[in-house]
């Protein structure tokens, strides 16, 4: 018989996150029994719903006893045996829950950024560690970060991203404007300060006028 297996994610907007979670939905639905608890009416929301045996929607990166409710009373109904959260939000809705299921946590992302919220963010983040969980960290600095952060577990794990390059080689090809001689580099990236790309243009300016940059992406900044 397989695992039933719940995936949470708050987001299903673009990014990498979602994109990661809706991978795992499709790479992995033949050997487990896959269900998740996500948005809806957003950009993966509908692939996650054909790759998922159930889809509970719950709200956009907020949290509410509410929605932890449904998805206890959810995951109760059917059967599941471990929850694999995804991000900080998720994260607030699965580890509370560990007395119940077995849980998995990957932060996909922690940042040592000053500034009241985040030192907020990492109080809650060491307090749900107090649950039984494993971690996954989806990079060596991510697991370097998360232990000057103090946000280690002896269950833990390394596990990097991928990507699927027949998937990626799919794709049409984008005619870039390009004079003769120059050299064009490009960057996928969301718009905002986690991502620095500031730094990015501040280092890109010194290079020779040859070079081009292509930034493709969305996000505040």
């Amino acid at each position: 018989m397989k695992k039933k297996i719940l995936l949470i994610t708050v987001r299903a907007d673009t990014g990498g996150g979602p994109r990661h979670v809706a991978d795992l939905l499709e790479g992995l639905k033949d050997e487990f029994d896959l269900y998740i608890a996500a948005p809806d009416n957003y950009r993966h929301s509908e692939e996650f719903k054909q790759n998922a045996k159930d889809f509970l929607p719950i709200p956009h990166r907020s949290f509410s006893l509410t929605t932890l409710i449904e998805i206890y009373l959810f995951a109760r109904a059917h059967n599941i045996e471990i929850i694999h959260s995804h991000g900080f939000g998720a994260g607030l809705y699965s580890r509370p829950l560990a007395p119940f299921f077995k849980i998995i946590h990957t932060y996909h992302g922690l940042h040592k950024v000053k500034g009241i919220k985040n030192k907020i963010k990492t109080v809650i983040e060491k307090l749900l560690l107090t649950f039984r969980q494993k971690v996954i960290y989806v990079s060596p600095s991510e697991e370097t970060t998360a232990k000057s952060l103090g946000l280690t577990s002896p269950q833990s794990q390394i596990i990097p991203n991928g990507v699927d390059p027949e998937k990626l080689n799919s794709y049409p090809a984008m005619d870039l404007p390009k004079k003769e001689g120059e050299i064009l580099l490009g960057t996928l990236t969301r718009f905002d300060p986690h991502k620095n790309n500031s730094t990015l243009l501040k280092y890109f300016s010194k290079l020779p006028i040859n070079y081009k940059l292509f930034l493709a992406g969305n996000g505040p900044e």
